[in-house]
This record gives C-alpha cells, structure tokens and sequence, in this order.
C-alpha cells in the first residue's frame, strides 16, 4: 500500500489531496461548536480537502473510524480478527458530507471488557465511552467517567447526621483524587447499595430500597459537590432495581425536584426480554414503560440498564437482542442520556450462546438505534459461519420467533428458550443446526 505522510496544520498547503484530522486553523474544516459531544464530520472540501472534525477527543476518534469503514472497507467482526478489511483501495468521494450525532450521550456494554487489545479497536469503532469501555482506553482520550464504584449507604442519610457527614467526605475526596478530571462533561459518583446476588436470591424484590431517601440523599449530594466543593461537573448515580412504578409522591405532585446534577439509573432486570418495553400485549413491560415515561418528565438525566443474556445462566440461547433494537428507539424518543447493556464478558471462554453476535449486534444498534440490523446481522453470519450462515440464521430466528409466544426474563433460573419451545419448533432447531455443522 502507499504510505501517506504526516504533516501538521502549520506546515503549508501541498496543493495535493490531503486527510485533515481535527479542529484545523489554516485548512478547511466543520464548525463543530454547537454539535453535540462525541459528533462528527466528513466533508470534502474543493476536492483538496477531505475534514474529519469531531467535538470533543472521542468524536474526531468516531469520525477517523469512521472514514475506515466507509472508505477503506474496515469492520470490527469480533475479537478474534479485530479491525480488518478486503478493499485494495480507499476511495473517497469528490462529494463527500457525511454527519453523525449519537442517540445517547453514554453508550456502554461489557461484551468485551475481557478480550484484550481487541477491545479497543470495539470500544472506538462503536463509540462506547461508558464505565466498561474506560478500563480499556488511555487516560488521554477517556475522562475517567465514574469516580466510584459504590458510595456507602446507610438508610436516609439525612436523618443521619454521622453517616452523611461520613458520605460527604467521600464525594469531596472522589474529586480531590487524580481521577477527577475537570474539564469533562460529567464525572460520576454511583449511590447505591445493591447486591446483585442477594436481590436475586430474595424473589428478585429488593425490599430494603427507599427510592424517596435515595433521590434526597443524591439531591443533597449533588449541591454539596456544587455549593460546597465547588465543581459543577460531578453527578450523583442513584439506581432504581426492579419496578418502576413507585415514584415517590412527593416528587410526582412537584413539592420536590431532583437536581439536575443526579442521575436515575433504571435496572429492569425483572421484564421481559421475549417483548419490547412498548408492546402491549406484554403487560409487565408497557407498565414498566408508562412509568418510565412519568419519570423523564421529572429528570432530565435517565440513564438504562438492558439485559442480553440471562443474569444466572449466560450460556444457554436467550432472547435480549431482539428487542434491544425497539428498546432504544423507545428510550431514545424519551430523552434517555445513557444506556449499558449487560451482556457476558466471558463470552469468548465461557462459550455464551451467540456471544460473538450479540457483542457485535449489540455495538451497532447503540452506535445507531435505527440502523438495519438484520443486514447487519446477515453481514456477521456470513463473515462468522461461512456458508453455513444460512443455517443459524433460521436456528437463530425460530428461537426468537418462539420466544415471542412466551415470556423470558433475565433472572429466570433456566434461562433457556429451547425448553419452552414446542415440539415442531425443536425439530425445525435441530434441522438447521445439523445442516449448519
């Protein structure tokens, strides 16, 4: 191949056909000021000139990935290849505006949070810029999103005087550490005392939650990091387990307010995944969803959580990908800021049905929600399985189709669709899967 070489913007116009990375000053470039963080650019200019401009570190990155994909023909697949490409050539289109703003401003997934250096051609190719994808990136290009893991909890703080004493001093000393960065848009500090393990094992009820007290503690936390620290960058995380229907009376008729520095992250670990949130027909899910809607009209900042695989059994087939495409669309109409899907990070040991696609599939639709995954999906399998592809594509179809006439949720001790599937449908299952191998 032709190795282009690397000038900066102070060096002097070569006249020739030039790459321009950035917020340049003497070449031609995208005003990106009133852009959203994290979009980008491509745009050709007099045919000299081709500008990949991004706002912010992580947008000019998206927008460089980008212009390998559209031009150069790279994809990220799956961990095993990596970035790769069959084109001979990059070509670039005299005409070229090609412009790009996220869905979300935090998408996050720990698919791939194991894999090693693949991980992070996936975390730039997609975007990601959550929790998960910052273990992965260089300090440089990542803001340190979370400043904990956990704050301590101790009931309501606020009758408290000794515990929210103790909790304020851990706010104040997440910022005064190395971590804190401020100059990004947002550092987060999680409020929370969940145990996974101990909700599930206690009918997937968390008994102990006082949402209003958790909203108060944030809300007294948040101005404490504003008024008190004096940092206007720093939001509280409280996570909201389970149902979503006991919004606090209080904060329903408007006597309370939450600030605009907390955030509400919602976990509906307990819904269906064999159904969209929106569908009707499931009832549990469009109750999840009428409340949710109640709670973007009290907070600006919601952030979710979607389940891909089963949360007690990540091997066996489940259904979480089928809906997430409609999910998003959904939180997206809703204003939802950010959106973790929890997936399997041991995939690629642990042999997770379909991990490979989910991960892939996953990436795609929170890069863009309205994006057509099922061309996507076809472009996977026939990378993946060769000219079997065909063949899992129908075993993968009928066990989602049959998930539909049933219910499936994350912490269903089975975990399995192929159970609950009807005999026919089985037979059909083990038809494609021998005509595959």
């Amino acid at each position: 191949g032709t190795k282009l070489p690397i000038i900066s913007d102070a060096d002097e116009i070569t006249g020739k056909f030039e790459i321009c990375i950035g917020d340049t000053v003497n070449r031609p470039h995208v005003d990106m000021t009133s852009m959203k963080n994290g979009s980008y650019t491509i745009k050709s200019f007099n045919n000299k000139t081709l500008s990949i401009c991004g706002k912010g570190n992580r947008g000019t990155l998206s927008g460089a990935y980008a212009f390998l994909g559209k031009f150069a023909g790279y994809k990220f697949f799956y961990a095993e290849n990596g970035m790769e490409t069959s084109a001979k050539h990059t070509k670039v289109q005299a005409k070229t505006n090609i412009k790009f703003t996220p869905a979300f401003d935090i998408i996050d997934t720990n698919f791939m949070d194991s894999c090693d250096e693949a991980v992070y051609d996936y975390v730039l190719a997609y975007g990601l810029n959550g929790e998960a994808a910052e273990k992965n990136l260089s300090e440089d290009i990542c803001d340190n999103l979370y400043l904990s893991e956990y704050l301590p909890y101790a009931g309501d703080l606020t009758k408290n005087k000794y515990a929210l004493s103790y909790v304020e001093n851990e706010v104040k000393n997440h910022i005064l550490s190395d971590r804190y960065n401020p100059y990004a848009d947002m550092q987060i500090i999680r409020y929370d005392t969940f145990d996974l393990e101990e909700t599930l094992v206690y009918n997937y009820k968390r008994t102990t939650e006082n949402i209003e007290a958790q909203i108060d503690c944030a809300n007294h936390l948040a101005k404490y990091a504003k008024n008190t620290v004096g940092v206007s960058n720093v939001m509280i995380e409280v996570c909201i387990y389970g149902s979503a229907n006991n919004i606090p009376e209080a904060y329903a008729n408007g006597s309370k307010t939450i600030d605009d520095n907390v955030i509400l992250r919602f976990c509906p670990f307990n819904l269906c995944r064999a159904h969209a949130i929106t569908d009707k027909k499931c009832k549990d899910n469009y109750a999840y969803y009428k409340n949710l809607k109640e709670w973007s009209n009290l907070s600006k900042n919601i952030f979710m959580t979607e389940y891909a695989v089963n949360l007690i059994q990540s091997c066996p087939t489940f259904p979480g990908i089928s809906v997430l495409q409609t999910n998003l669309k959904a939180y997206k109409k809703l204003g939802v800021k950010g959106v973790f899907v929890s997936g399997n990070n041991e995939f690629l040991s642990t042999d997770t049905s379909f991990g490979a696609l989910k991960a892939y599939m996953t990436a795609e639709l929170l890069k863009n929600p309205s994006v057509k995954i099922s061309s996507k999906r076809d472009s996977f399998l026939k990378k993946y399985y060769g000219k079997s592809w065909k063949s899992v594509r129908n075993y993968y179809n009928t066990i989602n189709s049959a998930a539909k006439k049933s219910h499936c949720k994350p912490t269903d001790m089975t975990g399995d669709m192929y159970g609950t599937m009807t005999s026919s449908n089985k037979k059909k299952c083990e038809k494609y899967w021998k005509s595959a191998i």
